[in-house]
C-alpha cells in the first residue's frame, strides 16, 4: 500500500476520533427524554437519507447479491447493538467516563484480530495499548483508587463494555469478508439494514415516540448523530479499516476522553479532577507511541 494511503487513512481515524467525542454529550442531552431504540432508530433513518444522497451523487449503482446483504446485515447489527448500547449507559453514566470505555476498543479489537485474523503485535506495540488501555481505565473510575479497588462498575458502564466489544469487531470482520465492495454502497446497505433490524427489536416503541413533539434542539441533535458522528465517521472507519491493522484503526478510538473532555469543559460542565486529566494525558501519549511504531 502507497505511504500517502497510509497517512489518508490516519487522518481520517483522527477526524473520526474527534467527530465521534461529541455523541457522548449530545447523547447524554438526548436519552432524558427519548428512549435509547428510537432514538437509535431515527439516527439511522436520516443517515441512510444521507447515503442515499451521496449514491445518488457519486452515481453509485445500488447493486444487491448475497455477500453484500450477509456484510451488511452484519454489520448494521455491529451498529445497532453499539448504539443502543451507549445510549442506554448515558442514561446514568457521565459522558467523560463512557468515552474512557469506548477507548478501550483498541485492546479488545487487537485480541479480535489475533484470533479472526491471525494478526500478532509485537511487545512494544502490545505494552503501549495496555499502558493506553490503564489510562482509559482510570478515567472510567475518575480517578478514585478505592472504586478502580473495588472494581465499581455499574449496570450501565457494563452494558456499554459489552457494546464496545462487539463494536471492537468491525475491522476484522470487514478485512476478513471484504469483497472489493464501493465504501458508499456497504455504508448505505448497513445503515439500511440497522434500521430494519431496530423494527424487529422495539417496533412499538418506535411507533410510541411522538416525534412531532421533540422540540428543535432535539431534531438538531439527532441529525448532528446521524450526519456527523454516524454517516461521516462510519465511511471513515470502513476507509480506514481497508488500509491500516486493526489494533492502529481502533487505537485512535483513544483520542475520545479527550475530546469529550474539552466538549464538556467548553458547555460549561467544568474540567475534570486533575487525577482524571493525568489518565487522559497517558493514553494520548501511548496512543502517539503505539502509532508510529
Amino acid at each position: 500500500m502507497a505511504a500517502g494511503e497510509a497517512r489518508r487513512a490516519h487522518l481520517a481515524m483522527v477526524a473520526l476520533g474527534l467527530l465521534v467525542s461529541t455523541s457522548y454529550s449530545i447523547g447524554a442531552l438526548l436519552t432524558r427524554t427519548i428512549a435509547p431504540v428510537p432514538l437509535t432508530f431515527m439516527r439511522f433513518v436520516l443517515a441512510s437519507l444521507v447515503f442515499a444522497g451521496v449514491m445518488m451523487v457519486s452515481r453509485t449503482a445500488a447493486v444487491v447479491d448475497r455477500g453484500l446483504v450477509y456484510r451488511s446485515g452484519v454489520m448494521g447489527l455491529i451498529y445497532v447493538v453499539f448504539f443502543v448500547a451507549m445510549f442506554e449507559a448515558l442514561k446514568t453514566v457521565t459522558p467523560l467516563a463512557t468515552g474512557a470505555i469506548f477507548a478501550l476498543v483498541p485492546l479488545l479489537s487487537a485480541g479480535i484480530a489475533l484470533v479472526v485474523l491471525g494478526r500478532r503485535l509485537s511487545l512494544r506495540a502490545t505494552l503501549l495499548l495496555v499502558i493506553a488501555g490503564l489510562g482509559a481505565i482510570w478515567v472510567v473510575f475518575g480517578g478514585s483508587l478505592a472504586r478502580l479497588g473495588a472494581l465499581a462498575l455499574g449496570r450501565g458502564e457494563i452494558i456499554y463494555l459489552l457494546g464496545c466489544a462487539v463494536y471492537a469487531a468491525y475491522p476484522s470482520f470487514l478485512q476478513k469478508t471484504a469483497r472489493g465492495d464501493p465504501p458508499v454502497r456497504l455504508t448505505f446497505f448497513s445503515f439500511i439494514a440497522a434500521v430494519v433490524l431496530l423494527l424487529l427489536w422495539d417496533a412499538r416503541a418506535i411507533a410510541a415516540t411522538d416525534w412531532g413533539a421533540l422540540a428543535g434542539w432535539q431534531w438538531l441533535g439527532i441529525v448532528w448523530l446521524a450526519v456527523v458522528p454516524t454517516a461521516i465517521t462510519f465511511y471513515l472507519l470502513q476507509y480506514a479499516s481497508l488500509r491500516l491493522p486493526p489494533a492502529k484503526v481502533m487505537a485512535y478510538t483513544y483520542l475520545t476522553p479527550a475530546g469529550v473532555m474539552v466538549i464538556e469543559t467548553l458547555i460549561g460542565h467544568g474540567l475534570p479532577h486533575v487525577s482524571v486529566v493525568a489518565g487522559i494525558v497517558v493514553t494520548l501519549i501511548a496512543l502517539w507511541a503505539f502509532e508510529i511504531s
